[in-house]
């Protein structure tokens, strides 16, 4: 694309109006401030940071009290010690974190280093290099915890030289008599096995509450434990261990052993997580008699098999089971089946919350469900295997079952179930599958005009009832990648589901109606790509409250269909993102109770729905979509539905719209001002910009941004001076006198059309630092050239000139985004001599007819000519401009057409004479 090409495209995405100009100006302005002011202010929030504790940062827990919490993590410059602070006294520090760094001089300076830490409370020495290898070389002894008497918290974590085992200096901790939690994990390696686990090292920890160690293979803990009746909590966590390959090295159970376990009788949470366990024996927890909590999870090899087998020996009050990710999931094999005998194992317990995430599950047997604990409430089976199998009908059996999350599975369809109904519900007639001769008479038959596509091992309709655990609550299938249509299905009503998640499944179609749900108060599906909906899907959900039904396609839907007419307990309704650009007028007219209404991230034009209906209504959201003004009705709704309230706000959400700063919106932009904040009115508006439309040059006006309320007065002030009432008469003479003076100036201007340019653009830039025609110019020489002779000028004249020790300016310097006439004229006005290459060619686009007279103005100006003449080629005076033809004759040369040694040196010797000639005037 040509120079000149590039400058017209630029000329026409600039054409602003001067008010716009400096409007934006000031509201950049206003940006800068605000943003300045919000970086400000989050600094005064009320964890006040200093530097009273250099190197280290302090963090003020209580101004009131002078108690600190100081961080010195990965701080290279501690010299291998605890630093010495200047201007707190230790006393202060209530919570310290030296992790990451190489205290191997912690105790050079003392051996009490902590010793005036009376308050402390947590104290962090991950990863510190700190050990207790040799006495001689060692960072820690018996001494160096002494003054933390009270404190509770102690991370001693990824030390490797720092190993907890009968080997262990068993006075270490003994002044630590208030501490509740010990983390150290990744410190005692594997080769420390026949060490056993501690003994003596806990004597005088009454107070230990938890305890986070590593795992020694066959290893019981030991009779200490028996004694540490405040202790409650054992986690023996490979997955916290980095890098994370080096979890075998600290974290090996392979066997828990009848007696690995034994002496954990005060325990009630016991965490072996990624710790490599094979296998599980018969009596693992018989001593257990507390435990409530039992995570056995990313232990890949231990299969759920293999760990049922010590589930026997499970007390009868546990109440949850972590079992996540005890399966290969990363390499082939055979798909899990939960078992009857797997679900006997967990039979006598009062198990209330069971996960199985990640384990490659794809069925259940149908008598598991009853073996299962009756007062398991909550079931966790993300990310596995599930297909769509005849079990599910079986799940019924859970009767106290209150929240299931299936979410994450692929759910494949084992049709073969499906293709003889009539032969299943003859064996389990106890279900009752098949519907009655009445309820299929007196079902709704639903003749929308579009229906969800057919596959090929279609469930007919009306044909199964499905049955839940009547007390679930809850269940989510999100994520799943279902891909199925929902059709008109039946559920039996003895349920008491009020939550459904199903978003992100794929669900595509809805046709439904979906029949016993009538408790359902939450239904989710969101992100399905769903673009046909029936008009009955949800009159089933008759006591629905929140609907999420975001970035789907539903644009045709809620435009043509009473979707929403039956639901009359709606309170929050969400449809973003669904490409939205009209509503239905009736869609939410029975929506009472209606408080949230999300329809940001569409295309919506108008909102011209009627919401006074909706007293209790908190937030209207039509963020980000295509509004221009809103209708009277609208304003009206809100008005009289705030002035209905004593308490809480309404909140009308108008950011990202083309929201138009015009005289016919003048009075919608006065109402906004009214509500914006701050306000005394319980309706809030939020606006974050408008357009003025009333420079049509440009057909995509630049938005002036609203970040407060000044800013939307300073616009309706201008508005209204803009498009302040006048009668007919003064109408009418304004407009004779505008058309004679506009007659008159146009005559004028056209006459002098050039001169009038050229002295614009010389005192606009003026007042933009312009040079005065005294100062020094900016360039010697101004070339101007047309395209054909563009090679010419930029590959042989400039650098020629160049060589000359000339600067040369073309148009190809001049900058991106300027209009022709304003940097045409600034050429010109700061250079020496204007050189014109002229070839046969030579046409009249608006550059060059621009720089012919704006050199000619200049000329008269200065008081001679500045204008050189270099014809290309013979021939091309017949089309020189007038301006030009009246330079003085020795304002012409002529390029040599032969280019012959001896004419291209006269040139060349005759072309520096003629300029030097011209920039004597200066």
């Amino acid at each position: 694309m040509s120079m000149r090409k590039k400058t017209n495209m630029n000329v026409k995405r600039n054409t602003l109006s001067a008010f716009r100009d400096f409007n934006m100006a000031v509201i950049l302005r206003r940006l800068f401030l605000l943003q300045m002011s919000c970086v400000l202010s989050g600094t005064l929030s009320d964890m006040v940071h200093n530097n009273t504790c250099a190197p280290c940062v302090c963090i003020s827990k209580n101004e009131t009290a002078g108690l600190y919490n100081v961080s010195c993590a990965s701080n290279p410059t501690l010299n291998g010690q605890i630093p010495v602070f200047k201007h707190i006294l230790e006393e202060q520090i209530v919570q310290l974190d030296m992790s990451n760094n190489n205290l191997q001089n912690l105790t050079s300076q003392t051996k009490t280093p902590f010793a005036n830490f009376s308050n402390l409370m947590d104290l962090n020495l991950f990863n510190t290099s700190i050990n207790l290898r040799l006495n001689n070389t060692a960072t820690i002894d018996s001494e160096t915890f002494v003054g933390l008497s009270g404190i509770q918290v102690l991370n001693i974590s990824h030390n490797v030289d720092l190993p907890l085992t009968n080997k262990t200096n068993e006075h270490v901790f003994n002044h630590l008599t208030s501490l509740k939690k010990l983390v150290s994990y990744q410190t005692t390696f594997i080769y420390h096995i026949n060490h056993s686990y501690p003994s003596n090292l806990w004597r005088n920890l009454h107070s230990l509450q938890e305890i986070w160690i590593d795992g020694f293979t066959l290893e019981p803990f030991s009779e200490d434990f028996l004694n540490m009746s405040s202790l409650k909590c054992v986690v023996m966590s490979g997955e916290f261990i980095t890098p994370s390959e080096e979890y075998p090295d600290f974290c090996d159970m392979k066997k828990i052993t009848d007696d690995t376990l034994a002496n954990l009788i005060h325990v009630t949470n016991l965490s072996v997580v990624h710790c490599g366990v094979l296998s599980i024996s018969k009596n693992a927890f018989r001593n257990m008699a507390q435990l409530l909590k039992l995570d056995l999870s990313q232990n890949y090899q231990l299969t759920i098999e293999k760990a049922s087998t010590g589930f026997t020996s499970l007390p009868h009050g546990i109440q949850t089971l972590y079992l996540d990710s005890v399966e290969k999931t990363i390499s082939l094999g055979c798909d899990v089946n939960i078992s009857t005998k797997i679900a006997a194992s967990l039979s006598h317990t009062s198990l209330i919350s069971l996960s199985l995430d990640d384990n490659r599950i794809h069925s259940v047997e149908k008598d598991a469900f009853l073996k299962l604990p009756k007062t398991l409430k909550h079931l966790r089976v993300r990310r596995n295997k599930f297909e769509l199998g005849f079990y599910m009908f079986f799940a019924y059996q859970l009767t106290n079952l209150k929240s299931l999350d299936i979410s994450y599975n692929f759910f494949g369809h084992e049709f073969y179930l499906w293709r003889h109904t009539d032969s299943f519900s003859t064996s389990f007639s106890d279900l009752n599958l098949l519907m009655t001769d009445e309820e299929f008479v007196t079902s709704d038959v639903n003749s929308d005009d579009v229906d969800c596509p057919k596959p090929q091992n279609f469930i007919p309709p009306r044909s199964v009832t499905g049955f839940l655990p009547p007390n679930l609550e809850k269940i989510d299938i999100s994520r799943s990648k279902i891909g199925l249509p929902i059709y008109d299905f039946y559920m039996d009503t003895n349920n008491s589901l009020k939550y459904f998640i199903g978003s992100y499944s794929l669900l595509y179609c809805w046709a439904g109606p979906v029949h016993g749900v009538e408790h359902v108060e939450v239904v989710d599906l969101s992100n399905n790509f769903c673009s046909v909906v029936k008009t009955d899907f949800f009159k089933g959900m008759s006591n629905v409250k929140r609907l999420y039904l975001q970035r789907n396609n539903l644009y045709s839907a809620v435009e043509n269909k009473k979707l929403f007419h039956s639901n009359v307990h709606i309170e929050i309704i969400d449809l973003s993102v669904n490409r939205i650009s009209r509503l239905h007028p009736l869609l939410f007219a029975n929506q009472t109770k209606m408080r949230k209404i999300n329809l940001a991230y569409n295309n919506l034009m108008a909102f011209d729905n009627k919401i006074g209906h909706m007293k209790s209504l908190q937030l209207l959201n039509i963020s980000n979509n295509h509004m221009y003004t809103m209708t009277k009705e609208l304003r009206s709704d809100l008005d009289n539905i705030a002035s209905s309230r004593n308490n809480g706000s309404l909140t009308l959400d108008l950011r990202k719209n083309v929201i138009a700063c015009s005289c016919d919106n003048l009075e919608v932009l006065e109402w906004i001002l009214d509500h914006i904040k701050p306000s005394h009115n319980l309706l809030v508006v939020r606006i974050s910009e408008c357009y003025f439309t009333h420079n049509r040059s440009s057909s995509l006006p630049n938005a002036t941004l609203i970040l407060s309320k000044n800013d939307l007065q300073f616009q309706v002030n201008f508005l209204r001076y803009v498009c302040a009432s006048y009668t007919s008469l003064i109408v009418v003479l304004v407009f004779i006198i505008f058309m004679f003076i506009n007659i008159i100036v146009g005559g004028l201007v056209h006459r002098f059309r050039w001169k009038i340019r050229y002295w614009y653009y010389v005192s606009t830039n003026t007042r933009s630092g312009y040079r005065s025609l005294n100062s020094t110019f900016e360039h010697d020489i101004y070339l101007v050239y047309d395209e054909h002779v563009e090679e010419f000028a930029l590959d042989i004249l400039k650098p020629k000139l160049n060589e000359l020790y000339y600067q040369v300016f073309t148009f190809n310097d001049i900058e991106s985004g300027r209009s022709i006439n304003d940097a045409v004229s600034n050429a010109i006005h700061g250079s020496k001599v204007v050189v014109f290459v002229v070839s046969k060619l030579c046409n009249n686009d608006p550059e060059w007819k621009c720089a012919v007279e704006m050199t000619e103005i200049e000329s008269g100006k200065r008081g001679h000519s500045i204008g050189i003449v270099i014809f290309y080629n013979s021939g091309c005076t017949q089309n020189l401009p007038k301006s030009l033809k009246r330079l003085p004759h020795d304002s012409f040369i002529d390029y040599p057409e032969h280019q012959s040694i001896e004419e291209m040196d006269a040139f060349w010797k005759d072309l520096p004479i003629k300029i030097n000639n011209i920039g004597s005037f200066q």
